[in-house]
């Protein structure tokens, strides 16, 4: 008993004593946790709110050299770096610039007065990209891509060695090169959801420099972005000017999640520029669209002259344009399509792809009738007092630029005033090749159709051949509205081939080559009258003046045949036939479209046959030869009387034949009579017959009296002598 007492009073001493020792430390013990407290507290506090006050100056040559480092690229750092941890995590960097690979012709790829951005923690914490601002002010960025098509927005990280010889070509050549595979999904940082409350641009430039095609500036740049959520509609608006021209946009993305997972999601984006609108509306999964399109042009000249930079004449005034759009990175693909320019419309559908070397475009469409004298550039004027300048060649590098199958039928056609009918136009590009045709259509009263093949490039250079048939046309029109001639008319066909190199006109004149034939019926050759000068060939012959001619300067025919040949610019024909009543005509020649003259011979006879067209082509009588020559804009027909006469030898010995039997009088009148039948002279009729009859009625009729004897024969005169003396009586 006595050792459990002294336990127990020692316990109870023990506790008495801490209990009062607790007492009395019990405040020191609690002000020293506070403390302790406080300095944990205020430590944090430090840690975060210090970096809004202070700057990351002291070490900004560090920072830049590990951008150097990382990039490849120069990197200046003109402002202060600011930053700040609590509750936004951002970075502020002002008078920043960001170089091109060296070689490039501007050194600066970016530049910016000031660049921001700022993430909240707590999202990262979470998991989630809450963006509270990126803002961009002042910048200019300078987009380029070399003769291999490579951007210098690819970066390559490289030593410092490397980075002084580094160049546009080297710094994008790991852009094809495979990238190291990605970490597992454990071992990622993954983003859940991504939060944008503000994204800025403002007063931002963007150029592109592309080595095959002109720059392209986006000046005055300014942009708002939003997006509540990924699963939550992406808006953005704004204004952009180019070629000082403000461009206003707005889109929106339905749910931009879909985009990043490569689904279908709405978008819809309208551009308006004035009074001009374009408008997309669909549906976007990765980089295809499908949906529709529609614009709407009110002044095609401005916006054509806002385009190309310079003032350029439309030949129409308004467009609008409605479709159905499929289309992906690589092509495009336009159905229900309907176009309409002015009056004009366009329907059918329209594709394009660019995946290969050449893009592919491929068009079947229907198209309202078109007067191509309005879509023409009107003519350069010839320079004063130069009426033969030669029309420069015609810039075909387009064909090489890409390829094509169009197949148009066409309502109607107007060219140089004469209207076609109906047709199918079809056009085949490819490979610097075009090929076009024109199904018959109807033109002055027949058919025309057309066929041509246009090279660009080959072993032959860039030539053209075409062919031209005309069926049951009036030619007459035809001339004068393609050649600007009115010498001819009649209805009949034509069948031509041409072809030569493309070039300016003077090297086309000169070698071009073909052939063709013609026949036309019930027409004439206008500026001349062949009878008429058979008639005053005559005359002439008699003795007699020239006659004038009243009535006009042609020379009709029921049928006109002939074909030519073309060699090196000089139009030969050998075998011209016309068939008229009382005339038959023949001629042969040549005409020189590099001269821009005629040398043709026209041989003309009478005949005693009415027919035309059927008729017989053998001449008898009098042959008349005719020299057409001059210029084009002035041909003048002479006779030859020289050839008249040797043309006629076979007609003169007839006549010397003859002149042997004018020793007795019929022989005389028959011979006089003939020669002017043949020459066309009036004959004189002989007197009648004079009877003599008795007084008394019924008398027997008088003997007839005894001819006188007849005198000695004089010699004969000279035959020349004998045809003028006939010819004049």
């Amino acid at each position: 008993m006595t050792g459990i007492l002294i336990a127990a009073i020692i316990i109870g001493l023990i506790v008495l004593v801490g209990g009062f020792a607790l007492f009395l430390l019990l405040p020191v013990l609690i002000a020293i946790v506070g403390t302790l407290a406080l300095v944990v507290v205020m430590a944090v506090v430090a840690i975060l709110m210090v970096p809004n006050f202070i700057t990351l100056d002291g070490f900004k040559p560090d920072i830049i050299n590990m951008l150097k480092q990382a990039t490849g690229r120069e990197i200046a750092i003109g402002g202060p770096i600011g930053f700040t941890v609590w509750p936004v995590l951002g970075l502020q960097l002002r008078d920043i610039s960001i170089g091109n690979p060296k070689g490039a012709d501007d050194p600066i790829m970016l530049s910016a007065q000031e660049l921001g951005v700022g993430v909240t923690l707590s999202s990262l914490m979470d998991h989630r990209l809450e963006l509270r601002e990126l803002r961009l002010v002042g910048g200019q960025l300078n987009l380029m891509t070399d003769s291999r098509g490579r951007g210098n927005w690819n970066f390559k990280p490289t030593d410092g060695e490397a980075t002084s010889t580094d160049s546009l070509e080297s710094a994008t050549a790991t852009s094809d090169e495979t990238t190291p595979a990605s970490a597992s999904p454990d071992e990622q940082f993954s983003i859940k959801d991504i939060q944008i409350e503000k994204i800025e641009v403002v007063r931002t430039n963007i150029s592109y420099d592309s080595a095959e095609g002109e720059p392209v500036d986006l000046d005055n740049i300014n942009l708002a972005i939003s997006m509540p959520s990924l699963d939550k509609p992406l808006n953005v608006t704004g204004s952009v000017s180019l070629r000082e021209t403000e461009v206003k946009i707005a889109g929106t993305v339905d749910k931009p999640r879909a985009v990043m997972d490569n689904k279908e999601t709405p978008v819809n984006f309208t551009l308006s520029l004035g009074g001009d609108q374009v408008k997309l509306d669909g549906n976007l999964q990765g980089t295809a669209f499908k949906g529709n399109l529609t614009a709407a042009v009110a002044n095609l000249t401005k916006l054509a002259s806002w385009a190309g930079g310079a003032a350029t004449p439309v030949p129409f005034s308004t467009l609008n344009i409605s479709t159905v759009v499929d289309a992906n990175a690589t092509r495009a693909n336009l159905t229900d399509l309907a176009i309409k320019l002015d009056d004009m419309t366009v329907g059918g559908k329209l594709s394009a792809n660019w995946s290969g070397a050449r893009p592919r475009l491929t068009a079947d469409v229907d198209v309202s009738a078109i007067n191509l004298d309005k879509l023409m550039p009107p003519a350069a004027a010839a320079p004063a007092g130069n009426t033969s300048a030669s029309t420069a060649a015609p810039d075909l590098s387009v064909l090489d630029k890409f390829n094509a199958d169009i197949t148009a039928r066409l309502a109607g056609l107007t060219v140089k005033g004469a209207q076609l009918g109906s047709t199918t136009a079809t056009v085949t590009i490819n490979n610097g090749r075009m090929q076009s045709a024109i199904t018959p259509a109807a033109l002055y009263d027949g058919t025309l159709a057309v066929k041509a093949d246009v090279s660009a490039a080959g072993r032959g250079g860039r030539t053209f051949n075409a062919n031209v048939d005309l069926k049951g046309v009036q030619i007459g029109p035809v001339l004068v509205q393609f050649a600007g001639s009115d010498r001819l008319s009649g209805l009949g066909d034509l069948a031509m081939s041409i072809s030569g190199p493309i070039a300016n006109s003077d090297v086309m004149k000169r070698e071009l080559n073909g052939n063709g034939s013609f026949i036309f019926r019930n027409g004439a050759i206008k500026g001349v009258n062949i009878p008429a000068m058979i008639r005053n060939a005559k005359g002439i012959l008699s003795g007699q003046r020239a006659a004038t001619e009243s009535g006009p300067v042609q020379t009709d025919f029921t049928e006109l045949t002939g074909s030519f040949t073309i060699n090196n610019g000089v139009v030969s024909n050998n075998d011209l036939k016309m068939l008229s009543p009382l005339v038959r005509i023949t001629g042969r020649g040549t005409a020189s479209l590099p001269q821009s003259n005629v040398n043709y011979r026209v041989e003309a006879a009478l005949v005693a046959d009415l027919s035309g067209q059927g008729g017989v082509m053998e001449r008898r009588g009098l042959i008349i030869p005719i020299n057409v020559r001059g210029p084009f804009s002035a041909l003048k027909y002479e006779p030859d009387l020289q050839g008249l006469v040797l043309g006629n030898i076979g007609a003169a010995r007839d006549v010397g034949t003859a002149i042997e039997s004018l020793g007795t009088k019929d022989g005389q009148r028959n011979m006089r009579e003939g020669l002017k039948n043949m020459l066309g002279l009036p004959s004189r009729q002989p007197a009648p017959a004079t009877t003599t009859t008795s007084p008394t009625e019924g008398a027997a009729p008088a003997e007839p009296a005894a001819a006188p004897p007849a005198p000695a024969s004089p010699p004969p005169p000279p035959p020349r002598d004998v045809l003028r003396d006939l010819l004049t009586r």
